[in-house]
Parts: C-alpha cells; sequence; structure tokens
C-alpha cells in the first residue's frame, strides 16, 4: 500500500514540474502588448523554431498595425519555412508595394532621405526585384553620386537583364566614372531590349564623338532625331559630327 501511494505520489510530482516547466516557457504575449513586444516576441519564437507561435505574434503585429514591414516580412520568412512559397510571395510584395509607394511619394515630394529609405526597405523586401535598387541609382545618379549610384544600378540590371532603363541607368553611371568601354556595352544592350531607347543613342553619339569616330556618331545622332525629333542634344551633336565628315 505504501509502494503504491509513494509511485502514485511520484507521478504526480512529475506531472507538477511539467506543468511548471511548460508554464515557465510559455511567454505569449499579452492581449496588451505593444507592437515591438509582438515583433520581439515573433522573431524569438522564430528562431526558436516555434513556428506555430511566431505567425501568431506577427498575425497580432500586423493586426494591431496594417503597415508593418517588419511583421510583412516576418511572416514571408515563416512561410518560406514552411515551403509555402505563394504565402510568402504574397506578403513579401505587399511589404515591397507599401514601401515602394512611400518612396515614390517622397521623392516628389522633395524628401530624398526618407525616400531612400523607403526604397531601401521595399529592395530588402523583394532582393530581386529590379525597381527599388534602380530608384536609389538614379537619386544618387542625380546628386552626383555615380560611384554609389553604380551599386544599386548593377544589382537592378542583374535584377532583371531584360530591364532596358535598368542597362541604360547603368551605362550613365559607368560612363560618368570613366569606365567607357563598359558604359557602351550597357548602352547597346538597352538599344537591344528597346530599339527606341532614344537616350541609348545620344549617349552613344557622345562616346563615339569624344573618340573622333564621327561616321558613328552621326548615325547614332540621327537615330535619336527619328525617335525624338524636339532633341536639341540629338541635333548639336549630329550637326557637329556632320561638320567633321
Amino acid at each position: 500500500m505504501i509502494r503504491r501511494n509513494s509511485s502514485h505520489i511520484r507521478a504526480l510530482l512529475f506531472c507538477a514540474i511539467g506543468l511548471f516547466l511548460a508554464c515557465a516557457d510559455d511567454d505569449t504575449p499579452s492581449a496588451t502588448a505593444s507592437l515591438p513586444e509582438l515583433l520581439t516576441h515573433a522573431e524569438r519564437r522564430f528562431h526558436d523554431g516555434d513556428l506555430n507561435s511566431a505567425t501568431a505574434s506577427y498575425r497580432r503585429a500586423l493586426h494591431k498595425d496594417s503597415t508593418s514591414t517588419v511583421a510583412m516580412v516576418g511572416l514571408a520568412r515563416v512561410y518560406e519555412v514552411r515551403g509555402r512559397v505563394d504565402l510568402a510571395d504574397r506578403y513579401r510584395r505587399r511589404a515591397f508595394h507599401l514601401n515602394y509607394r512611400i518612396g515614390t511619394a517622397a521623392r516628389e515630394a522633395g524628401d530624398g532621405v526618407a525616400a531612400r529609405i523607403a526604397f531601401g526597405v521595399a529592395a530588402s523586401a523583394m532582393p530581386n526585384h529590379p525597381m527599388a535598387p534602380l530608384k536609389i541609382g538614379e537619386m544618387l545618379l542625380e546628386a552626383a553620386q555615380a560611384e554609389s549610384a553604380l551599386v544599386y544600378l548593377e544589382k537592378a540590371a542583374l535584377a532583371d537583364p531584360r530591364f532596358a532603363d535598368a542597362r541604360m541607368k547603368l551605362g550613365i553611371a559607368l560612363l560618368q566614372v570613366g569606365r567607357t568601354e563598359e558604359a557602351q556595352a550597357s548602352f547597346e544592350a538597352a538599344i537591344e531590349l528597346n530599339i527606341n531607347a532614344v537616350d541609348a543613342y545620344l549617349n552613344l553619339g557622345e562616346i563615339y564623338a569624344g573618340r573622333g569616330e564621327w561616321a558613328q556618331a552621326a548615325a547614332h545622332y540621327d537615330r535619336a532625331l527619328l525617335i525624338r525629333p524636339t532633341s536639341e542634344l540629338a541635333r548639336q551633336g549630329l550637326q557637329a559630327a556632320m561638320e567633321h565628315l
């Protein structure tokens, strides 16, 4: 009888210890948890491999703030681990488009710092999308920071090799840092992708004129003028080239 009671007591003790440990491990955020608390909990649970708890906290965070990029990207990472590429892509796109719109509005308002931050967040949400790094590269070109622009424009061109505008802007940056042969190749690639890439013809005309290859310069300026008859750059370039022929 004593032995039976002893076994029963030990079983109860083990059960109590198990319940205590389970409770100690349960750090589910309270109903009034703040957004930072929810995101911190979600990140911790994600890294611990507790995807269910991470999902719940990310969802609560997104319910509290529907513009939380951290929550959107967090859910995308969870679904990527689960193999739900469709849902992961949905959340990444949502984060991308939100921040891309913010960046575009900030740029139009003349707030370059806010625009670059927003485009940077958009780029981190969808690293293989060319538009955000393209916009950052454009802004750096406008600020006469061609070396810095190259980093982003190369990313844009690599993200989508058939994106003519990225090739075009990359060529401009390369030309500005004195890498003329690479710039020429980039402009030629832009024309292969878009036969009416007028700025590519203009820049190639400038390159050929700089080398004294006037026939080639004239041909490219002439093509630019056919595409854009109002272009003074094309008209002046063609006139200068023809004077040397």
